[in-house]
């Protein structure tokens, strides 16, 4: 996103400037009068967010009580007051010490500023994995708004966009692709059209001249660059094919995710023969590559065997933590382990008992020289399993945090 400014002074002068940096400096007494407003044109149409006007802004409105309870909290960060005449003389009355004496304590207030920041940052990224667990927590896959999830996914990092745009925006792009369908077509030339629509018509593609790069993982900024990885393409594609009343599924398969949709009579078939004709019965898409392809295609992607591969939708929620785990190995390759531990905190908060990311974290911990996390984390693992094979190794680890002075709780 770009930050856009216009400031219109009394005197006709008007000042426009691009990401804090002033473009525009020009006097022009004719405008006078008229109405504010936007103009977009060409295609794909630029977008607009947290457009305000007016002679002042006003900040934020809370309520009173809220603000008294949340200083009462950090009475220890609160800030310094402003000083009167008769205090002013009284420091001035110290001598030549006092400015040393208010420059140390200036750095005390940054430093106070900063702990208030921080403290902002992870309550709120802590209501987003809160809304993002809610947002999981139905039994029936059908009432799970995956592009909600994944989009909840992008606010943990990025607070600064409109979730209920984007909901918007796949709305009308997918009215727009149903405009495109003939009156009496079937599902299987519908999803050959939302495919060439989507891939030829409007631009989406994979993500190839920078893959690892954390932005193809935020669903906001792949609707907005209309590139992405296999998983969120894909994730793009069952939403609008959703809306399009189309059943189409995630396909995790290892390596490479893909999309699938399956005949409702497939479904009926019975077990005997379910997995020699479901592959006559299926349409399986490579959003990131744009097509339809087939079982054959689909394990030369993976580079394995087709009979080593089960080709069953995925859960919503399973498909939310690859995304998680996506961004984990993003934020590993990038030497970020505070991001690391944030996605393992939402994958966690989803699944609790998963042993993986739990051992991943206390691993995390352990080298960040957070031991009492570390430890807290490893004895959950030891308690919740307590005859995995798995123990040996972390009870020797626990042994050496205990050494190191942690406290168990």
């Amino acid at each position: 996103w770009n930050l856009l400014h216009v400031r219109f002074e009394e005197n006709g002068r008007i000042l426009c400037s691009v990401n804090k940096q002033l473009v525009i400096d020009v006097i022009d007494l004719e405008k006078e009068g008229g109405f504010i407003g936007l103009c977009k044109f060409r295609e794909p149409t630029a977008s607009f967010r947290n457009f305000r006007f007016a002679k002042r802004f006003s900040s934020s409105q809370v309520k009173p009580k809220s603000v008294f309870k949340l200083r009462k909290l950090t009475r220890n960060l609160s800030a310094h007051r402003a000083l009167g005449e008769a205090d002013l003389q009284q420091i001035l009355d110290i001598g030549k010490t006092a400015p040393q004496m208010l420059q140390d304590y200036s750095e005390e207030l940054k430093q106070r500023s900063d702990d208030l920041q921080k403290l902002s940052k992870e309550i709120r990224e802590r209501l987003v994995i809160a809304e993002l667990v809610e947002s999981l927590s139905y039994s029936d896959e059908k009432s799970i708004d995956l592009l909600k999830s994944a989009l909840l996914i992008a606010r943990i990092d990025n607070e600064h966009f409109n979730l209920n745009d984007y909901l918007k925006k796949a709305d009308a792009l997918a009215d727009q692709i149903k405009s495109e369908f003939p009156k009496h077509s079937n599902d299987e030339q519908r999803i050959k059209i939302l495919v060439s629509q989507l891939f030829n018509e409007m631009g989406f593609h994979g993500s190839t001249l920078d893959f690892h790069h954390r932005s193809n993982s935020y669903m906001n900024e792949v609707m907005d660059d209309r590139e992405g990885l296999p998983i969120t393409l894909s994730i793009l594609f069952i939403e609008l094919a959703d809306r399009l009343n189309l059943k189409v599924t995630g396909l995790g398969l290892p390596g490479h995710f893909l999309a699938m949709y399956r005949k409702p009579q497939s479904l009926e078939l019975d077990q005997e023969n379910l997995t020699r004709n479901t592959a006559k019965h299926e349409i399986i898409i490579d959003a990131f590559g744009g097509k339809i392809i087939d079982r054959q295609e689909a394990a030369r992607l993976t580079g394995l065997a087709i009979e080593d591969l089960a080709f069953e939708p995925s859960p919503k929620k399973e498909i939310i933590k690859r995304m998680l785990r996506n961004l984990v190995q993003v934020a590993g390759r990038e030497k970020d382990p505070i991001s690391q531990t944030r996605y393992l905190d939402t994958i966690l908060a989803i699944s609790p008992d998963d042993r993986y990311s739990r051992a991943q974290r206390a691993m995390i911990y352990y080298i960040r020289e957070e031991f009492e996390r570390a430890l807290s984390d490893i004895d959950y693992l030891l308690e919740s399993d307590p005859e995995s094979p798995e123990n040996q190794p972390l009870r020797v680890i626990r042994n050496r945090l205990i050494n190191q002075g942690a406290a168990a709780f």
